[in-house]
């Protein structure tokens, strides 16, 4: 879910397919421009999902290029929390290193619109579509 505090409109991105499980939850870690597709970080991948229609396209950002990236926030987090437990104060590492990971997405990709709609480029990757179920009709 993401606010969009200018219109107080409650965005909502679903990351699974039909019938799939993902054992973590997503974190979403960029919105679009448009306000209208979300980008969430899985495991081994980040999923584009439109508001609307669900996930539409992957890009392959796997646990060992997550962990090589992500390093530095989590140290700086451990850092930060250790700190403040010695100030005799509490942080939420976990949501301090969420945010940090969704700077690093945010700085390293960027949202780019083309024929097949919004896109999400960054570290040499490129997006691929996703099988889409065909919709049974009632």
């Amino acid at each position: 879910r993401a606010l969009v505090t200018s219109t107080g409109q409650v965005l909502w991105f679903e990351h699974l397919l039909p019938r799939e499980y993902q054992p973590s939850a997503p974190l979403l870690v960029s919105v679009s421009p448009d306000n209208r597709h979300g980008a969430l970080l899985l495991d081994n991948e980040i999923r584009l999902s439109a508001a609307d229609e669900g996930p539409y396209a992957s890009v392959p950002f796997t646990k060992a290029m997550q962990r090589d990236a992500f390093k530095p926030a989590w140290d700086q987090s451990y850092a930060l929390a250790r700190k403040a437990l010695d100030e005799g104060k509490r942080i939420d590492q976990r949501r301090r290193y969420d945010n940090m990971k969704a700077e690093w997405i945010n700085r390293n990709f960027r949202w780019q619109e083309g024929k097949e709609g919004w896109q999400f480029f960054g570290q040499g990757l490129k997006p691929v579509a996703l099988p889409v179920p065909a919709r049974k009709e009632p």
